[in-house]
């Protein structure tokens, strides 16, 4: 055993792995601390080397024990014996199978048996201590939570042990514990400070930094290249164009058990998302991260439920004069501000997987579907841009360069471009030259345009800007479309009490007198004959309407044909007299 004192250096990881190799090496047993905060990773990190060893000096094998909930040393010892492995697993284990189960078995039995002579084994439970203490010798040994241990189980009895595994034992032992807890412990405390120096050989502070916990966490780096692309700006939300690794650096981050936990999340939605939500995705990512950190680091002092309360903020921004309160509850959300958490509206969706471990797909994508097609948009506006700043920004991007970007996009993209935009292209790449290819691009948005939207309007946002050329061709197609409504609609826009107007007049000028006849035959309407004298009153003289009136009378004269009870309806409730009786009397048949 070494007699100098025990040095204490604080560690980054490369530094701790270092020294733990070291120490394997090392032909003499020792005792080393591995000290840090709760969550920097001290667990994982001897976990993560000792797996990945095959060898040390006078060691072949290996046991862990953490002391929480352990009762006494026995109970310890016994975690140790259970939990032993060769270090090298393509080896033999140290102890078989069958004398593991026998020493746990004996731990609960009196064996008696008669061969001519009766013969009673009692104490079996010392046959059990021989098994394990010959088992526990030139070993690996990691003993962890030293500083959760139970009351029941002696500091000193403790400390015991662990001398007794390096000076009896032969067994190199890996102490792990949280250096600040476990000098807050009354019973401990002074234990390990009078026998410190006896004890433990040396001591290595982790204390990591946030890119090397990172590094271990998210080694594959598939989330960090997933989110690149910066999360865009809105007219009340600035971009984030921070990494993965920035935003945990921003707030300091290097707790493992919260990296880890972020990056199953991550996981989670990746399986559903990352594919199916290409443009969301960058800027999904990085909310979990923020919202991961605000609900596993700050679940004491706050709910995320709260952050997300938007109502809750204005209500604290919107107090005025001074206010103790507000400026304490302003304190207490600071790291919402810190990281840079503003409220996006698939922010929810995060929040039911941690609320409820699980996420309802199928109203979770009515919403994903809507802000992945204007996540599109946002992006389609972003590229759209960039074309155009080649030719404003400065004199590096030639013509030919220009003018090939401009049509590559308008090629890609013209389905997603309203007519504005298209013309503006149209305009610029004609201004060089005839561009057909293009040219049949905006007839093809005009014609789609014009057939959804046949009325013009001065509110019209697509005909904002649009090149006069671009505007002749909207208007002379606009002039070739068929306008129609079903006849049933139409007439009540123009016989309704309502008021009327009569440009409504065109979406019955391309019906037949057929087409009436069948629409009197078929419509339900219980207002029919009264709409129709209504119709006929107000547009039988009007330019327009009167040819349509004379297909409307030409179909009632057919139905007046069929009996003598629609001849009457005809006569009595349109006011359109039998073709006899108007042709005698010479009068109108209005």
């Amino acid at each position: 055993m070494s007699t100098e004192p025990s040095p204490t250096s604080a560690s980054t990881l490369n530094h701790v792995e270092e020294v733990l190799i070291m120490f394997l090496a090392d032909p003499q047993p020792r005792v080393l601390a591995l000290k840090g905060e709760w969550g920097v990773g001290k667990t994982y990190l001897w976990n993560r080397f000792i797996n990945r060893q095959r060898q040390a000096a006078g060691c072949d094998s290996y046991a862990y024990a953490s002391v929480f909930g352990v009762a006494n040393t026995t109970d310890l010892r016994r975690t140790l014996f259970t939990s032993l492995r060769p270090l090298d697993p393509t080896r033999k284990p140290k102890i078989p199978v069958w004398e593991r189960w026998s020493s746990n078995a004996a731990r609960h039995m009196d064996v008696g048996f008669s061969v001519g002579v009766s013969v009673e084994l009692k104490n079996t439970e010392l046959w059990a201590d021989a098994v394990e203490n010959q088992a526990l010798r030139g070993m690996v040994v990691c003993i962890d939570d030293l500083e959760r241990k139970e009351e029941s189980l002696s500091a000193s009895a403790l400390l015991g042990l662990i001398t007794s595994l390096r000076d009896e034992r032969s067994c190199k032992v890996v102490l792990l514990f949280n250096e600040t807890k476990a000098a807050a412990n009354k019973e401990f405390a002074p234990v390990l400070a009078e026998f410190r120096e006896k004890v433990i050989d040396r001591e290595i502070l982790l204390n990591p930094t946030v890119t090397e916990c990172y590094n271990l966490i998210f080694e594959d780096r598939r989330f960090e290249e997933a989110a690149a692309k910066p999360t865009p700006s809105t007219p009340f939300q600035p971009a984030d164009p921070r990494s993965i690794l920035e935003i945990f650096e921003s707030v300091n981050v290097s707790n493992i058990r919260v990296l880890r936990k972020t990056r199953q999340v991550l996981e989670y939605f990746e399986a559903h998302m990352a594919t199916k939500y290409r443009q969301l995705w960058p800027t999904f990512i990085r909310q979990v991260v923020k919202i991961c950190y605000l609900h596993y680091c700050h679940e004491k002092d706050f709910s995320v439920r709260d952050v997300t309360d938007q109502t809750r903020w204005l209500s604290i921004y919107s107090r005025s004069g001074k206010d103790d309160k507000r400026e304490e509850e302003l304190k207490r959300y600071e790291p919402v501000n810190t990281v840079g958490y503003q409220r996006r509206p698939a922010d929810e969706i995060i929040l039911e997987f941690l609320e409820a471990g699980f996420v309802s797909w199928v109203e979770a994508d009515a919403l994903l579907n809507k802000l992945e097609t204007e996540q599109a948009n946002i992006e389609l506006g972003i590229q759209y841009r960039a074309t155009w700043e080649r030719y404003w920004s400065n004199f590096q991007a030639s013509q030919a360069d220009v003018l090939a970007g401009q049509r590559a996009f308008l090629h890609a993209h013209h389905d997603k471009m309203s007519v504005a935009e298209i013309s503006q292209v149209l305009e610029f790449l004609e201004s060089f030259g005839p561009a057909p290819a293009e040219e049949k691009l905006l007839a093809a948005a005009i014609d789609a345009y014009a057939t959804a939207n046949p009325d013009p309007s001065p509110f019209d946002s697509h005909r904002l800007g649009v090149s006069k050329k671009a505007s002749e061709m909207l208007h002379d197609r606009r002039a070739q479309v068929v306008h129609k409504k079903p006849i049933d609609e139409a007439v009540v826009m123009l016989a309704g009490s309502d008021g009327w107007n009569s440009r409504d007049l065109r979406f019955l000028a391309t019906y037949t007198e057929d087409d009436f006849l069948e629409w009197l035959k078929t419509s339900t309407d219980t207002q029919l004959l009264h709409r129709i004298k209504t119709f006929r009153e107000r547009f039988n003289a009007d330019p327009q309407g009167s040819p349509i009136v004379s297909r409307i009378d030409a179909a009632l004269r057919h139905l007046e044909k069929r009996s003598e009870l629609d001849a009457r309806r005809i006569r009595d409730g349109v006011g359109l007299l039998p073709a006899n009786a108007a042709t005698n009397s010479g009068t109108s048949t209005v």
